[in-house]
């Protein structure tokens, strides 16, 4: 199986349980794996942006900042996973949601990592458009 596969695979079924901003990226939190974003996300609505991550703080003239983890977590919590493509070209992330909702993770600049996928025994990442070989992590020290 394609490594494009297998992380679109990863996502499969999944529901997102949590969203989480940090100082210098944005967390993620499926049931069956974490996505870490440093790049460009946004939400989209019957294939119309609602959200993005550059509208944290924004008030864009009204009385209250909008804030993009709550905004995010009212409109993603609790969706289950249609389905994940990785662009082979991009490497940009786009998940499907129930209620016609979508996750798209752009790749914007080339010396980054955009997007970061973990679980429990791995670690795949996308920068300068293209995926890493999955880093694999050992359950337990090996016995000597």
């Amino acid at each position: 199986m394609r490594l494009l596969e297998k992380t679109e695979r990863l996502f499969q079924c999944a529901a997102i349980e949590n969203v989480l901003r940090r100082e210098h990226s944005w967390h993620f939190e499926f049931s069956s794996a974490s996505l870490s974003v440093e790049h460009l996300w946004r939400v989209l609505a019957d294939g119309a942006p609602v959200l993005t991550d550059r509208e944290d703080g924004l008030t864009y003239g009204g009385p209250v900042a909008i804030d993009a983890q709550d905004e995010a977590r009212r409109l993603l919590l609790g969706l289950r996973v249609l389905g994940a493509i990785v662009d082979p070209e991009t490497a940009d992330l786009r998940i499907s949601f129930d209620g016609g909702l979508r996750l798209d993770v752009l790749t914007i600049a080339p010396r980054t990592v955009a997007w970061e996928v973990s679980g429990p025994k791995f670690c795949i990442a996308a920068r300068g458009g293209r995926l890493s070989e999955p880093f694999w992590f050992l359950a337990s020290a090996p016995e000597a």
